[in-house]
């Protein structure tokens, strides 16, 4: 809020007046010194004193006095002046939210790719599609360290609130900068080689065999499979399946992301703002919170499914899927309490509610689902068709297996690495049933498109100690979207 007055004064008699007051802080009203004041549309100005004063000469008339200063809202005013007389304009500069460079993060990835096919004669109903290839990849990612203000203490206690008083979150609000611990750049490399077979051994059979073979510099090597196959039936029915299997090694994020954040917590069923720290694995921090080198996650995939297309114009598809994890990377909990503050203030000198966590390889899951699309084109009159597409989704995802705590958590008194949080964030938080229907008219050169979505329910699970009493649930929402086009022909001039 910026507060002006304009009083006038009686001053010394002379052809001219003049425009004074002085320049404070709102809310404190402490003087500010160095702020700029000009009259608007002339070059008549000055900057404030110690005390925040200041005085300016100027013709009679109206007069809008402009205060500006680096770090506030520039305000302005306006004023009467008198011949011969003085007017009063008292300033209240609001400060301005700062603008902070807090991020600062670069992944970079380089690849070459090699990629070769061919048909040859196998004495089959068809020739089989030989398919190899290789691909040369380097990887890179960095993080900056952000502006100083962005991660740094300012030694300011909160003004109000039941918090008044305590020691404000050092940085900037909900993420703080990049601080120079969190700096890293790295790279890795690695190298593949791929082989694919497609054949047909009958008419109706279509059958697909590949490999890959990859090598990281930082995780070893793996060897992933995948054989999908196809069978066609009367009447515009087949029949398909396939099996697979993944490597998936930890990106270089998950490797060395190092960052710090404001976050509100329930605590005993209470909103509490807190401060969250990821430390990279490597880190002596993560190392003595009990952190372990990532490895690679690797997945079973298999899926079965079918395909119905009576006449050109109308289709379904149906598909099964169930998909395994294992030693699948997420988030520890944030690991919180007495213990462990005490520990990290004596050992690495981390003053304040800090909540430490790190990636990990946690937990194994598994997710079953299934797929149905159907999509019919009508023509109802020459040149008016309605075209429809209907698709439903449902899924489930189960968390299998869970690592029990580290002993250097144990003796933290942290009994759980994985808990009701984040099993809740990687089980439920997403909606398990899905469906989109989509129904466009024609005629001519008009059209309506109607478009709808319905999002199942979900649950969130805030409280880590296991109460249910700020667990809330969302339920089904529906989504519409209707829009109407209409094509001019002809051109315009």
């Amino acid at each position: 809020m910026t507060t002006l007055a304009g009083v006038p004064a009686v001053a010394r008699a002379q052809s001219g007046g003049s425009i004074g007051g002085r320049v404070v802080e709102e809310g404190s009203g402490t003087p500010v010194q160095g702020a700029t004041v000009f009259v608007t549309g002339t070059q008549r100005g000055t900057v404030t004193r110690a005390d925040g004063s200041y005085r300016i000469a100027v013709a009679p008339g109206r007069v809008d006095p402009t205060v500006r200063f680096i770090g506030y809202v520039t305000a302005h005013a306006v004023v009467a002046v008198v011949a011969g007389q003085s007017a009063t304009a008292d300033v209240r500069l609001v400060k301005a939210p700062l603008s902070l460079q807090a991020v600062a993060v670069t992944g970079t990835r380089r690849a070459a790719n090699l990629d070769l096919t061919r048909s040859v004669a196998s004495g089959l109903t068809l020739p089989v599609n030989v398919a190899f290839g290789a691909e040369a990849r380097l990887d890179g990612y960095s993080i900056t360290q952000g502006q100083k203000e962005s991660y740094s203490k300012g030694g300011v206690a909160i003004l109000d609130g039941p918090s008044a008083g305590k020691p404000a979150t050092p940085g900037s609000q909900l993420f703080y900068g990049f601080k120079p611990t969190d700096e890293t750049n790295t790279t890795r490399n690695s190298v593949a080689g791929y082989v694919d077979l497609e054949g047909n051994p009958t008419s109706a059979l279509s059958l697909d065999l590949a490999g890959r073979v990859e090598h990281f510099s930082d995780f070893g090597s793996a060897t992933i499979g995948k054989a999908p196959g196809r069978y066609q039936l009367p009447l515009g029915l087949s029949l398909r399946a396939a099996a697979s299997t993944g490597f998936r090694a930890p990106s270089l994020a998950q490797s060395v992301y190092s960052s710090t954040a404001s976050n509100v917590l329930t605590v005993n069923g209470v909103p509490t703002p807190n401060e969250v720290a990821t430390y990279p694995v490597n880190s002596a921090i993560a190392k003595a919170l009990g952190a372990r080198p990532l490895t690679a996650e690797k997945s079973r995939n298999l899926s079965a499914g079918a395909a119905w297309t009576p006449r050109p114009a109308f289709s379904a598809t149906f598909d099964y899927f169930d998909i395994t994890i294992t030693d699948r990377i997420v988030l520890s909990e944030n690991f919180v309490g007495a213990t462990v503050r005490a520990f990290l203030t004596q050992n690495f000198n981390i003053i304040g509610d800090i909540r430490p966590r790190y990636f990990t390889n946690a937990i194994n899951t598994r997710t079953t689902g299934a797929d149905l699309v159907m999509r019919d084109v009508a023509e109802l009159a020459p040149r008016t068709f309605v075209r429809s597409t209907i698709g439903l989704n449902r899924n489930h995802t189960d968390v299998t297996r869970v690592t029990p705590a580290p002993p250097e958590l144990e003796t933290l008194a942290q009994k759980t690495l994985f808990g009701r949080v984040e099993i809740n964030r990687t089980t439920e938080v997403q909606p398990r049933t899905n469906a989109r229907l989509n129904v466009n008219f024609q005629r001519r050169d008009f059209s309506v498109d109607v478009q709808g979505a319905r999002y199942g329910e979900f649950t969130i699970r805030p409280d880590a100690t296991g109460s249910p009493a700020n667990d809330q649930t969302f339920w089904a929402k529906f989504i519409t979207d209707v829009s109407a086009t209409y094509r001019f022909r002809g051109t315009m001039a």
